[in-house]
C-alpha cells in the first residue's frame, strides 16, 4: 500500500473517532455517510479500531468510543499518527524481550504499542511513567507493574519532573525502551516537549540495554531540545519506510539498526 494511502487511512480513522465524540453512537451506515466512503471501507476502519480497543460494539449493533481513560480521543490523535509503523515496530521489538526481565518503558505512543504486547510474556517487571499502560496489562497476572509517581503532564497522561526522575533512578532495567521526537545522526536525539527531558534521560540511563522505537518520519530531523547522544543507544528499531540514505548514515555511525517490515 502506498505511503499516501496509509496517511489517508490514518486521517480517516481520526475523523471517525471525532465523529463519535460528537455523536456518542453510530451505525456502520452512519459512519460511511459521515466519512463519504463505501460501507466496505467503513467496515475495515471500524474493524481496525475495534481490534485496538478504540471502539466498542454496542448491544444495539452500533459503535461507540471505548470510554477508558487510555482511549481518550485527544490521546488517540497523538498515538494514531503513523499508527501502522508503530505497531510494526512494537511487534519487532518483542523479539528482544525474554521472560522474567525488568523492562523500563517511557510514555511515548510508540512504546505504548509495545506495552500492549507485553502480556504474551511471563514474569516481567514493567516500570513506566505512562498513565495509559495499566489497562493493557491487567490480563497478565504474572506481571509486576510499577507506576512512576510525579507531576502529571496532562496532554500526554504521563508523570514527569524531579520526583518522577528520582523514582526512576531507583531501578535498573534489563532493557529501557524509549522514543524521541527526532533523530539526527550529527545532532543526536531531540524532543519537542522540554518538560519531559529529565524523565526520558533517566529511563535511558538506567537501562543495561537501551532500545529506541522510532518511526521513520522522525529520522533525519531535529526537534526543539537535544536530550541524548546516539552513541549511548544500543539499537534503533524503525520501519521499512526509512529513507535509505538515513539508514546508511546510522550504520556508518555504528548505530545498530533493525527495520520492521510493514
Amino acid at each position: 500500500m502506498a505511503k499516501s494511502a496509509k496517511a489517508t487511512i490514518e486521517q480517516r480513522k481520526k475523523e471517525l473517532v471525532f465523529f463519535l465524540t460528537r455523536n456518542h453512537q453510530a451505525s456502520l451506515a452512519d459512519l460511511a455517510d459521515a466519512l463519504h466512503v463505501s460501507p466496505a471501507t467503513a467496515r475495515r476502519d471500524v474493524n481496525s479500531l475495534l481490534e485496538d480497543r478504540t471502539l466498542l460494539k454496542c448491544r444495539n449493533g452500533q459503535f461507540a468510543l471505548n470510554e477508558e481513560i487510555a482511549l481518550d480521543a485527544n490521546i488517540f490523535t497523538r498515538s494514531s499518527a503513523h499508527y501502522q509503523q508503530k505497531v510494526a515496530i512494537a511487534r519487532c521489538a518483542t523479539q528482544f524481550i525474554r521472560d522474567g526481565e525488568i523492562i523500563g518503558a517511557n510514555a511515548s505512543s510508540s512504546v505504548l504499542e509495545l506495552i500492549k504486547l507485553l502480556p504474551q510474556f511471563r514474569d516481567l517487571t514493567v516500570v513506566t511513567n505512562s498513565l495509559l499502560a495499566a489497562p493493557y496489562l491487567t490480563s497478565c497476572l504474572s506481571m509486576r507493574l510499577f507506576s512512576i509517581g510525579g507531576s502529571v503532564y496532562l496532554p500526554g497522561l504521563a508523570t514527569v519532573g524531579e520526583l518522577a526522575c528520582e523514582e526512576i533512578k531507583k531501578y535498573t532495567f534489563d532493557i529501557a525502551f524509549s522514543s524521541a521526537s527526532a533523530l539526527d545522526t550529527d545532532f543526536g536525539l531531540s524532543i519537542s516537549e522540554p518538560h519531559s527531558v529529565i524523565t526520558e534521560t533517566a529511563f535511558l540511563d538506567r537501562g543495561v540495554k537501551r532500545i529506541l522505537l522510532l518511526d521513520s518520519s522522525k529520522i533525519g530531523r531535529r526537534a526543539f531540545r537535544w536530550f541524548y547522544s546516539l552513541d549511548r543507544i544500543d539499537m534503533v528499531i524503525t520501519d521499512s519506510l526509512i529513507d535509505p540514505a538515513e539508514a546508511e548514515k546510522l550504520r556508518t555511525h555504528g548505530i545498530p539498526l533493525t527495520i520492521a517490515e510493514l
